[in-house]
């Protein structure tokens, strides 16, 4: 067993769900505000979406990790929850650029086929360096499957890194804690060129930071606070369960902090590595006691539609096609990409990842039926 199971984890009475949700949505907001020319409060950028989605992943792929029997069925869960979806988004992506005439005879049909590759495998950042579909919205079809990617990484090296620090069993933490500590060390250094807006975006030396910056060494820290929350949940359930709204209390005060005694915020937050550190723990804080306070809040609110990855996978379409249509510079656009978001993401949901995910339990129960039968034929 690479990681030792938190029973308490997987509840079925936990709010990761709605939190995930919120986050999508705070992420189509803050897409809305600047492709569709919208007001959008500035307090937002103080629940970023990404980073709250590599915590809980962080949180809930480690103990996906710990539950299951083995190394296969580890991946065939972790594919089940992914590709089904995105390549169901990738197929919409051909139908609606189809629709809007950037696919046609004249198409460079290796390119094409380059970018559905993409798309459809780790590659999803490829689209920057096609050059293709520039005249659609806003020049990039969707930019934010970039996380896609890196959340892929992260399925993949999670348990190497178990392999790797559990063959120091009484420095396991600490070699897990350098690697987190590298990996801020390189998202620090990466920030003033990544956040530099004079930078031609065309070089070759902009293309290789790209790519850096949506690779897993740069966002590592962000899935290990997660995982380090799985590992020490017995100690920090105590002080999270029940206790949202002091959590909450916390967070505001922080959040006001930064505002008006030291003016952070956004990405001057994230280039002072201590603000950085303390706004990304105190958020760990504050999503775990949103998870186990209040317990059964998002049964009742969603019943178990959990639309979060349609929503972020979906919605750069679907601003991208309003941007097209010539929808955009009023509030009412984006409450129209908010909804269409929402319709689409739950058609995604109930068509194809919840089917997705059921191949995923029937594949768990066989194993057990044919336990059960067994354990029948030998009382006979």
């Amino acid at each position: 067993m690479l990681v030792e199971v938190q029973r308490q984890a997987l509840s079925r009475h936990n709010n990761f769900d709605l939190i995930r949700l919120l986050a999508a949505y705070q992420v189509v907001a803050m897409h809305s505000g600047e492709h569709l020319q919208i007001a959008v409060p500035g307090v937002l950028t103080f629940f970023p979406g990404v980073p709250i989605f590599f915590i809980v992943s962080g949180f809930l792929v480690t103990a996906s990790l710990a539950h299951c029997g083995s190394l296969a069925q580890y991946a065939r869960n972790r594919v089940l929850r992914i590709y089904p979806a995105l390549w169901a988004m990738t197929a919409v992506t051909l139908l609606l650029l189809a629709a809007f005439g950037q696919i046609g005879a004249g198409t460079p049909k290796i390119r094409l086929l380059a970018y559905v590759l993409g798309q459809c495998t780790i590659f999803q950042i490829v689209d920057g360096g096609l050059g293709m579909f520039r005249s659609w919205g806003t020049g990039a079809v969707n930019g934010a499957l970039w996380t896609i990617a890196t959340e892929l990484q992260f399925y993949v090296c999670l348990p190497l890194m178990f392999m790797l620090a559990n063959r120091f069993p009484r420095r396991r933490l600490w070699v897990l804690l350098a690697l987190a500590v590298a990996s801020v060390a390189l998202y620090q250094l990466e920030l003033p060129a990544w956040t530099d807006l004079t930078r031609d975006h065309s070089t070759r030396g902009s293309l290789a930071l790209t790519v850096l910056y949506t690779s897993l060494p740069t966002h590592l820290f962000g899935f290990m606070i997660g995982m380090f929350a799985y590992l020490k949940l017995p100690a920090l359930l105590p002080l999270v369960r029940g206790r949202f709204i002091y959590w909450a209390l916390v967070y505001g005060a922080f959040v006001m902090l930064m505002i008006q005694v030291f003016d952070l915020a956004g990405w001057a937050l994230e280039k002072n590595v201590v603000a950085m550190l303390a706004q990304r723990l105190l958020l760990a804080g504050l999503i775990l006691s949103a998870a186990f306070s209040a317990e059964g809040l998002t049964h009742k609110l969603l019943r178990g539609n959990d639309i979060s990855y349609g929503v972020y996978v979906y919605h750069m379409l679907v601003i991208n096609s309003l941007i097209q249509l010539g929808y955009y510079g009023a509030w009412p656009h984006g409450l129209a990409a908010a909804t269409i978001t929402a319709l689409v993401a739950f058609a995604s949901w109930r068509c194809v990842e919840r089917p997705a995910l059921g191949l995923k339990r029937r594949r768990a129960e066989l194993p057990r039926a044919a336990a059960g039968l067994a354990d029948e034929r030998s009382r006979h």
